[in-house]
């Protein structure tokens, strides 16, 4: 049987997991770049106007970055484990348990970033739970 489907998603939910490390890199950037991100937010109009204190979002990018970098990193590597479970059809249900408990993992732990990754990891991962092997068809003569 293949697995088409399922690779697919996987594959779509490991890229947004890379995009999701490269936010998460970009935002221990601006962590070890204080000036820089006080510089860049107050061009901007809109934190002026919506008098949001930039020290505020300093902390709250502290607390963030590492868990989005080491997670969605941790996906990747998960959806690729998975992918090759699944290549063949060597393991489909370790490779479902796998996907799902990721996914879960990844939502919760990063508040939310990778819940449009985890989503596509959650249904390829009860597509590889659910679909069972065709039955070759015997002809009765």
């Amino acid at each position: 049987m293949k697995r088409t489907v399922e690779i697919i998603l996987t594959v779509i939910g490991g890229l947004i997991g890379l995009f999701m490390t490269l936010v998460g890199g970009l935002i221990l950037w601006m962590k070890s770049n204080p000036d820089e991100v006080r510089h860049m937010f107050s061009d901007m109009p809109e934190f002026q106007q919506a008098s949001i204190d930039v020290e505020e979002v300093i902390a709250s990018i502290n607390q963030v970055g590492a868990s989005i970098l080491i997670l969605a990193l941790l996906s990747v590597i998960a959806g690729i484990v998975a992918i090759v479970l699944l290549k063949g059809n060597k393991n489909p249900k370790a490779a479902g348990i796998i996907l799902i408990v990721t996914a879960i993992i990844a939502i919760i732990f990063t508040q939310g970033f990778m819940t449009i990754g985890g989503i596509f990891y959650v249904i390829a991962g009860i597509l590889a739970l659910v679909r069972k092997p065709k039955q070759p068809i015997e002809a009765s003569i």
